[in-house]
């Protein structure tokens, strides 16, 4: 346990890092959904614009599972490394990670179909999506968080050139593309982690083990962020899916901006640098009901009026839908922040365990409701599940908690 004055400061250092990864979200993530997005809404039809976030949901599920995952497994271990004074495997392990993700989207080609222009760029945005994803570790293991911070405004500044600019002149792959190559430049003038060596290290089965685990849970896990639009789109059309996306799209947004101070609390986590236990697991889930609960109304007043200005072509055949999706969404978030307190706890098999449960549990209830009630049946599906998996997450991490104290 910590003492009292040992608490202050590593408080102080967990708030100003979860701040600073606060900041650096919303200035590039932030800029990409309340700019980018609704500039691609102005200049596409209803259903294109549903394909297109079919597309980038599919580019996503890799850029999470993959990228993220790896991200994660480099935190999670790294510590390991520092103590037997070895750099090495992540690189090889990167490169494969990259493979599999350009066969994946050679492979989705078949049920998408997209046009060659299109299916070349995707290739482009998901590989250099994943890169882009891993190698901003390095301000994480760090705990350099500033120098994340202008990253991040420096893919902000581009999203907003490829809005307003590129986009009356290239395809939209190319749009989501440029501000990751230029994300990889700055990481690379500003830390020596694309230096790090090609090698095997003795370590590099157990890290192999780890990383499979979380790809695994990654993409299982992950797909049901986006699973929305690849049950909506053949059942009821593109249009529904820009229906519900920009329903739940203030809700979304928050999600976006709020998951990563996940990634904070998992280095404090795995570093031990800030010690949790049963009482302050408590403590965070009393005080995310009460956040969810502010998140709602917000989503629902604010967030309706901010919507209906960045959509005005599809606000009237979604506004219906808001406080139900916003419900599912935020419900996901509050998820999210304990599903960490397992992932940095428990075995890596519950990774897998809890997102395969809670993958079928969508597929089964969203496609049922889906049929039966259309996009009012989704919103309750993805309720449902998310209620399952919060539940889930608080038993087995509460288990754990105690296991370790």
């Amino acid at each position: 346990m910590l003492h009292f004055k040992e608490k202050i400061p590593a408080l102080k250092s967990v708030s100003s890092d979860i701040l600073l990864n606060l900041l650096a979200t919303f200035v590039s993530t932030g800029v990409m959904q309340l700019v980018l997005y609704p500039q691609l809404a102005l200049h596409m039809s209803d259903d294109s614009y549903g394909e297109m976030l079919t597309a980038m949901g599919f580019v996503n599920i890799l850029i999470l599972s993959f990228g993220n995952s790896l991200c994660n497994a480099r935190i999670v271990v790294n510590k390991e490394y520092q103590k037997a004074g070895v750099v090495g495997d992540f690189q090889i392990i990167l490169l494969l990670s990259v493979i599999i993700c350009v066969i994946l989207v050679t492979a989705s080609d078949f049920y998408f179909k997209w046009p060659l222009p299109i299916f070349i760029g995707i290739i482009f945005v998901a590989a250099l999506s994943v890169l882009k994803s891993y190698y901003f570790v390095t301000y994480r293991i760090s705990l350099n968080y500033k120098q994340n911070l202008y990253a991040n405004i420096v893919m902000a500044i581009v999203y907003v050139l490829c809005s307003f600019v590129l986009i009356k002149f290239v395809s939209w792959p190319i749009l989501f593309a440029f501000p990751c190559l230029i994300g990889l430049f700055y990481v690379g003038l500003s830390s020596d982690i694309l230096k790090e060596p090609f090698v095997k290290t003795d370590r590099y089965k157990t890290t192999t083990k780890v990383v499979y685990m979380l790809v695994l849970s990654g993409i299982i896990g992950n797909i049901t962020q986006y699973l929305d639009r690849f049950i909506v789109l053949p059942l009821l059309g593109g249009s529904s899916v820009s229906y519900y996306t920009v329903a739940a799209f203030f809700s979304k947004s928050l999600s976006m901006v709020l998951l990563p101070m996940t990634g904070v609390l998992l280095t404090y986590f795995a570093s031990d640098q800030f010690l949790i236990n049963k009482r302050r697991f408590d403590l965070i889930n009393f005080g995310l009901l009460i956040v969810s609960a502010l998140f709602l109304i917000i989503s629902v007043t604010l967030g309706g009026y901010i919507t209906k200005i960045l959509y005005p072509t599809l606000i009237d055949s979604s506004s219906q839908y808001i406080l139900l999706a916003s419900i599912g969404v935020i419900i996901g978030i509050a998820d999210s922040f304990n599903g960490i307190v397992v992932l940095a706890k428990a075995p890596s098999y519950w990774q897998v365990v809890l997102s395969s449960t809670k993958t079928l549990i969508y597929l089964v209830s969203c496609i049922i409701l889906v049929k039966q009630m259309g996009l009012i049946g989704l919103c309750w599906g993805i309720i449902l599940t998310n209620l399952l998996g919060f539940t889930a997450n608080y038993f087995v991490g509460t288990y754990y908690l105690k296991k370790c104290n």
